[in-house]
């Protein structure tokens, strides 16, 4: 994809999922990657099969990071800004959330889906947009949810996804003034660590059945939409939201 080597991108999240998938492929693309997680056992391991792969065009690696804490993600990304010379992709991947009713989930579970799913993304925004504006633009990629756009029985969760859908596309008019892009993706059925323990195989042989291709799909399909999103061949899209969840009804 156009315009993507030789960028340096962070990915949060990026120790799993469509975190992991996504580092890799920018990596493939030539972009130097900076993964970061809270999982650092599984954020070093990415690292390293990216670095091993005959594929890997680009660099990568590892720093610990709880998207949550403010004072940190800024730390890191003016860290990663300063030893790269600048910063040209923010990937907002990290989240969490549990397969939970609305009864059952309690405020301190509710209180740290916000912090992660929702201020997470606001702070590295916010945290960013000094490196871009001195850089002279830079791209931003959310990660929301199918559950954000249409009503899901993890409600918690799914307000969350909501919230940073809303946030892509109201930041992106007050951004573009300083030529950063900003989008989200919106994940539908895919194949994660975290889906496999919201459901059980019989229930995921029935959702499956309800996308136009009669399936969940691979994080790498994430992965691909991602790095459209970040490269110049998206050059003239913010502020949108891509689905990328087959047609799921």
């Amino acid at each position: 994809m156009r315009g993507l080597h030789g960028k340096t991108a962070v990915v949060t999240g990026g120790a799993s999922g469509i975190g992991r998938a996504t580092a890799h492929r920018l990596a493939e693309e030539g972009v130097d990657v900076v993964v970061t997680d809270v999982d650092s056992e599984g954020g070093e391991t990415i690292v390293e099969r990216i670095t091993e792969a005959e594929s890997t065009d680009g660099t990568a690696e590892f720093r610990r990071l709880d998207v949550s804490d403010y004072e940190r993600f800024e730390e890191c990304l003016l860290t990663v800004a300063a030893e790269h010379d600048g910063l040209d992709i923010l990937f907002n991947n990290a989240g969490i959330g549990e397969g939970r009713s609305f009864r059952e989930t309690t405020r301190e579970h509710r209180n740290r889906l916000i912090d992660v799913n929702l201020n997470g993304v606001w702070n590295g925004c916010h945290a960013a947009l000094p490196i871009f504006e001195e850089n002279g633009g830079g791209v931003v990629v959310n990660t929301s949810s199918m559950a954000g756009w249409k009503p899901a029985p993890i409600t918690s969760y799914a307000f969350t996804k909501a919230a940073v859908l809303h946030f892509t596309r109201s930041v992106a008019g007050e951004l573009a003034q300083y030529d950063v892009r900003i989008n989200a993706v919106c994940p539908g059925l895919i194949e994660t660590a975290m889906t496999d323990e919201w459901y059980s195989e019989a229930q995921r042989e029935a959702m499956g059945q309800q996308t136009a291709f009669g399936r969940w799909g691979d994080p790498d399909e994430v992965a691909s939409c991602v790095a459209f999103l970040a490269s110049d061949d998206a050059s003239y899209v913010t502020g949108r939201a891509l689905k990328v969840d087959a047609g799921y009804v």
